[in-house]
């Protein structure tokens, strides 16, 4: 995972997030997975902002069901996040 920002005017970290990038997406090409990237960019995202429990229930979800599409991501993290304000 490339941690370094990208500082405005700075063409070499600039340079550098592009070939990081692209080296990933040639990657994910490469294995020829049966799976739209913007999906697995969706999931990142997602499992890298949620707490870790967040990020258990969604792994033990996901696991066991089928329907791993981005509507159904959504509603499950909207589904737990409304559940928790109402328990507060």
């Amino acid at each position: 995972m490339l941690n370094a920002q990208v500082r405005n005017g700075d063409a070499s970290s600039l340079r550098q997030l592009i070939n990081h990038v692209s080296s990933h997406m040639n990657e994910l090409q490469a294995l020829s997975l049966n799976v739209p990237v913007q999906d697995l960019m969706l999931n990142n995202l997602m499992l890298a902002t949620i707490d870790p429990e967040m990020q258990r229930e969604w792994e033990l979800i996901t696991a066991s069901h089928a329907d791993t599409s981005n509507d159904c991501r959504i509603s499950y993290i909207l589904g737990i996040k409304k559940q928790s304000i109402r328990n507060t």
